[in-house]
């Protein structure tokens, strides 16, 4: 039985929780079904519910070779201590090998879908769930997604571990080195007079709550690595935990299954 409505309307996909993704690929070639020789040019459309947490595979389906080789990578570590440095230029490196790559920036996020976020405890735990869902859009597309983040509670870290499998690379540098290399300024500004204008009272590390991973899947250390170490370093944990992803099959246009609702579209 086919469900009745316009699953183009966006009130329809908004009422129901679902975002809509058309994804081109008129140009590219899909891995044929057993038996047969013809590859499938279709436009792929999915389904995607972010309450959901992971696409379902869908056995026996058209594998896009642009879309199964995803995952997130949630980065996480003190200010100054190269979050950011790090994901742009894996992001070069993965491009290279012609993969998709999306580096979700917690500043940037700051400036724009966060920009009504403060720094307290409940708004920085709001601020990673954000950019979690984000992540996990981009993934649904068939990219790879680094949050570029502090990211400083662990229990938050786990939720997004658990709801969209991400894995955890601690940026990890002492705050001798990193009150020294200070490219921001902020660790001379967080040290202060309390009754000075320019001082910062909520500098995670310092005067606010930075919890260490407990078990994190990656540590970099970038205070006792070049650059180039740490980069490769991470580069290299990604390609080899991409394939954890690699046997998801995504279904065709007219096949597609509904996450809650036991219908074909």
């Amino acid at each position: 039985m086919r469900r009745e409505g316009n699953r183009d309307d966006p009130d329809w996909i908004d009422k129901h929780g679902f975002y809509f993704v058309k994804i081109a690929c008129l140009k590219e070639k899909f891995v044929s079904r057993p038996g047969q020789a013809s590859p499938y040019y279709p436009v792929l459309s999915i389904l995607v519910n972010l309450k959901a947490g992971v696409i379902k595979p869908s056995p026996g389906r058209a594998l896009a070779p642009n879309i199964n080789f995803s995952m997130i990578i949630q980065l996480t570590g003190l200010s100054g201590s190269g979050k950011t440095t790090l994901a742009g230029l894996v992001k070069q490196l993965l491009e290279n090998d012609n993969r998709q790559v999306e580096v979700i920036d917690g500043d940037i996020y700051r400036k724009t879908l966060c920009k009504d976020l403060g720094f307290s405890r409940e708004d920085r735990c709001e601020n990673i769930r954000r950019l979690g869902a984000v992540a996990h859009s981009f993934v649904c597309m068939g990219k790879i997604a680094i949050i570029a983040a502090i990211n400083p509670f662990e229990f938050v870290r786990l939720e997004l571990k658990e709801k969209y499998l991400a894995r955890t690379a601690w940026i990890k540098c002492d705050i001798g080195i990193l009150s020294k290399r200070d490219t921001k300024g902020l660790y001379k500004r967080s040290l202060l007079p309390d009754d000075h204008p320019d001082k910062i009272f909520n500098l995670t590390g310092i005067n606010d709550i930075y919890e260490t991973p407990f078990s994190p899947d990656l540590v970099i250390d970038t205070g006792n690595e070049t650059v180039g170490q740490s980069t490769q370093k991470l580069y290299q944990f990604i390609i080899q935990h991409i394939p954890a992803y690699s046997s998801l099959s995504f279904p065709l246009l007219h096949t597609v299954q509904m996450p809650f609702y036991n219908k074909e579209v």
